[in-house]
C-alpha cells in the first residue's frame, strides 16, 4: 500500500488458495471489518490448485480485473503457501498490473521455504541459529552425544515430528532420516535446543521495521516443546513484557536481525527458541487472534 494511504480509502483485491476457502472466508471477513474497509471495496478471488494452472488463473485476474472499483488506489494482497508461493511472487514482480502489492520478494519466499537455505542465510548474516547437517553421522565420535532433531527441509518442518525424531545415536539418526525422507521432501538435522520459545511478528521496511511484543509458547506442564508427540495440541500463547523480561527484549532484537537477513517484507513471523532463530515465516496467513 502507498505510504499515507488509509486502508479504508483503497480498493482491495485479495488472492487466496481455494483449498482453504472455508477458513479464509471467515478470517478475511474479520480482517475487512477490522480495517474498516467497505464491502464494495473488498473483493476476494480464490484460485484452485487442483484445477487450471495457478499462474494462469492469477494472470487472468490481474489482466482482466477492472483498474478501479471505486476510483480509489488499488491494493493487491496475495495469500499463499508453498509450492505456489515462489512462482506467484515472481509473477507479481514482473507482470504489469497497476496494483500496490502486499507480497514478499520471490527470492525471500523461496529461501524461507527451504530450511537449510534459510539457516545458511542466517549464518552468512550473523543471525544465531542451531547447528545443522544435511547427512547423518556414521560414528559415535562424530555424533558427540548431543541430541539432534531430524526434520523435513521445508517450511513448517515441525509438522509430523514425534519423539522418534529426537535422536541420540548414529543408528537412531539414520532410521529417522529414512522415515523423514519417505515423506517426499529433503531432510536435515539440527541440534535440539532447550529453552523458552516465542514468535515475534515484524512488518514494514527492513530499514525501520515495526516489531511487536514476543508471544511466548507455553507448553503444558511437564512437556518441553519438541519432546511431545503432538506439539500443536499442547501449548498456549502468552504475551511477554520486554521491559521486565530481558529474554523477551533480546528476542525482539534477534527477530529484527533475522527479518533483515531474509529481507522478509512486507511482514513475517520469527520463531525463536532460547537465543536461536528456528525460522522466519514470510507472509504468513494473518490471524487476528
Amino acid at each position: 500500500m502507498l505510504d499515507g494511504d488509509n486502508p479504508s480509502d483503497c480498493d482491495w483485491i485479495v488472492l487466496a488458495d481455494g483449498g482453504a476457502r472455508a477458513a479464509f472466508e471467515i478470517e478475511l471477513e474479520e480482517t475487512r471489518k477490522f480495517l474498516c474497509i467497505p464491502s464494495a471495496q473488498w473483493v476476494v478471488h480464490y484460485y484452485e490448485k487442483s484445477g487450471e494452472n495457478v499462474l494462469s488463473q492469477v494472470r487472468c485476474i490481474l489482466e482482466e480485473y477492472p483498474r478501479r472499483i471505486s476510483g480509489q488506489p488499488k491494493v493487491l494482497w496475495s495469500l499463499y503457501d508453498e509450492p505456489d508461493g515462489h512462482t506467484l511472487c515472481a509473477l507479481l514482480e514482473t507482470i504489469p498490473h497497476g496494483f500496490n502489492v502486499i507480497a514478499p520478494k520471490s527470492w525471500s519466499f523461496a529461501v524461507s521455504t527451504a530450511k537449510t537455505a534459510m539457516k545458511r542465510q542466517f549464518i552468512t548474516c550473523g543471525v544465531p541459529t542451531a547447528p545443522f547437517r544435511t547427512s547423518p553421522f556414521d560414528t559415535e565420535e562424530e555424533f558427540g552425544g548431543v541430541p539432534w532433531f531430524v526434520k523435513m527441509d521445508i517450511g513448517a518442518s515441525a509438522v509430523g515430528i514425534t519423539i522418534d525424531n529426537k535422536v541420540t545415536t548414529p543408528n537412531a539418526m539414520k532410521a529417522a532420516w529414512s522415515r523423514v525422507e519417505n515423506m517426499g521432501y529433503g531432510v536435515f538435522a539440527e541440534h535440539f535446543i532447550r529453552g523458552r520459545e516465542c514468535t515475534v511478528v515484524v512488518c514494514g521496511p527492513v530499514e525501520n521495521p515495526t516489531v511487536f511484543a514476543p508471544m511466548e509458547r507455553i507448553f503444558k506442564e511437564g512437556l518441553d516443546g519438541h519432546e511431545i508427540d503432538e506439539i500443536w495440541d499442547n501449548y498456549s500463547w502468552e504475551t511477554t513484557d520486554t521491559e521486565l523480561d530481558p529474554w523477551a527484549a533480546a528476542a525482539k532484537v534477534i527477530a529484527v536481525d533475522a527479518y533483515r537477513a531474509m529481507c522478509a517484507t512486507p511482514y513475517a513471523r520469527v520463531d525463536i527458541r532460547d537465543k536461536y532463530v528456528l525460522e522466519v515465516i514470510i507472509h504468513f496467513y494473518i490471524c487476528l487472534n
